[in-house]
């Protein structure tokens, strides 16, 4: 008599008693923990060369990249410790995103109430990272041009969930963002733009006491427009 294997409530198996959700998440995660290595290797690359550049443009802007990909190194290293292998939590990540600005404004010397209200938002990574790059975007040009003249300052950063979309609101107590550089996008504000629009969100940056941010990201896809359809 041949045995017969009773299946796992709850699971679901393909013809050669193979769990296939299982296996796809496996190689979900298997692909974050290698893209987590690849960001690893390739900012171990760049600290590497950053001792023989000499130009201040170019390290600045080696400085920039450096930081932006230690954010992707962490949203990736926590996808491929998630059960599924792709949900993060962006409030967790946001958290420490922001605050990693606190330690280099007190060495230049000023003092800035920096904070952020974030619960947990568990979300899809590539709706994670684009969220933690403009956050980071937005903080680090605060805390770069806001407070000309000053040695204090204040940067709220908050979290939320409205409806079904998540809002990212970023506010500082600066001298406000010119015109000109509103229209000209400059200070990251193109890429900000770009990143945000690819995930179907919208960024509003606009002068108030200092300068406020909101960014809107749905987080259910948008049905079809079907009018004038057959």
């Amino acid at each position: 008599m041949t045995a017969q294997r009773t299946p796992t409530p709850g699971r679901t198996e393909d013809a050669t008693g193979q769990n296939p959700e299982g296996a796809a998440r496996e190689a979900v995660r298997a692909t974050a923990e290698a893209a987590a290595m690849g960001f690893s290797l390739l900012a171990a690359s760049l600290d590497a060369h950053a001792a023989e550049i000499r130009d201040p443009a170019a390290t600045k802007a080696l400085t920039d990249l450096r930081r932006r990909l230690e954010i992707l190194i962490r949203a990736t290293t926590r996808a491929a410790d998630a059960s599924d292998g792709r949900t993060v939590d962006v409030g967790a990540l946001l958290r420490d995103t922001v605050m990693r600005h606190a330690i280099p404004a007190q060495d230049a010397g000023m003092t800035i109430d920096l904070s952020v209200c974030a619960g947990t938002a568990p979300v899809a990574m590539d709706i994670a990272i684009p969220i933690l790059l403009v956050a980071d975007e937005l903080v680090r040009n605060a805390l770069r041009y806001a407070f000309r003249g000053r040695a204090s300052g204040l940067v709220r950063v908050e979290l939320r969930l409205r409806g079904n979309n998540l809002l990212l609101s970023v506010r500082d107590d600066g001298i406000g963002i010119s015109e000109k550089t509103l229209l000209s996008s400059g200070c990251g504000l193109g890429l900000m733009h770009e990143l945000i629009q690819r995930i179907g969100g919208t960024v509003f940056i606009w002068r108030e006491v200092g300068t406020a941010a909101l960014v809107s990201v749905p987080l259910v896809a948008p049905l079809p427009d079907r009018r004038g359809a057959p």
